[in-house]
């Protein structure tokens, strides 16, 4: 709520509005672990899936860690800009204490739908990379995609998310228990519960 204070000049009518603008601390915690979380946990999928993958079996050593490192901070860039976008449609300013669940849903439903075009777009289109025989795929729309990238961008995620809150409960002192379905933790502090 504004408040008017005065601007202290000798009684002039100029009055200076004092807005509250804080922002829960735990949003610039939430903004360093999660791309962090993305990056290492991406990482370690982007090698582990790269046998799925024709690089495998045609690229040179150099070839292939610049492929995960490539695809690594391209996911990381696609990670961040869904959640800044999720953030923006849903979000609350003592997120991610309010609304997590909501920025979480959003942010999943904005990467997984990048992945379905940017899959489309590099195997259909330009041809920029193929499957391997091992990889599984799933067949719709006139093309078939992935399984293996489907799943990263709904598994890392949530692994990012949840250290985020993980991350979050123990900044607040909370307990490391789900709250119930009010939001409030067994000590009575409403912590990251259903969107408000």
């Amino acid at each position: 709520m504004p408040r008017r204070l005065p601007m202290g000049d000798g009684g002039a009518t100029r009055v200076r509005v004092e807005t509250d603008m804080t922002v829960s601390p735990s949003w610039l915690a939430a903004l360093r672990i999660y791309p962090l979380a993305i990056a290492g946990t991406d990482a370690i999928w982007e090698a582990a899936h790269l046998p799925l993958y024709t690089l495998w079996q045609t690229g040179t050593v150099g070839e292939k860690l610049f492929a995960v490192a490539h695809c690594t901070v391209g996911d990381v860039l696609i990670a961040l800009a869904s959640l800044i976008l999720a953030l923006t449609l849903v979000g609350h300013r003592d997120w991610p204490a309010r609304r997590f669940a909501a920025v979480v849903a959003l942010t999943l439903v904005f990467g997984f739908g990048y992945t379905v075009f940017s899959e489309w777009l590099n195997i259909v289109v330009r041809r920029s990379w193929a499957y391997s025989s091992l990889m599984p795929v799933v067949s719709g729309f006139g093309f078939s995609i992935g399984v293996s990238p489907l799943l990263q961008w709904i598994i890392v995620p949530i692994l990012a998310f949840s250290m985020v809150r993980y991350a979050g409960s123990r900044q607040a002192g909370l307990p490391q228990s789900h709250p119930d379905k009010n939001g409030t933790h067994k000590n009575g502090v409403v912590g990251c519960g259903p969107t408000r």
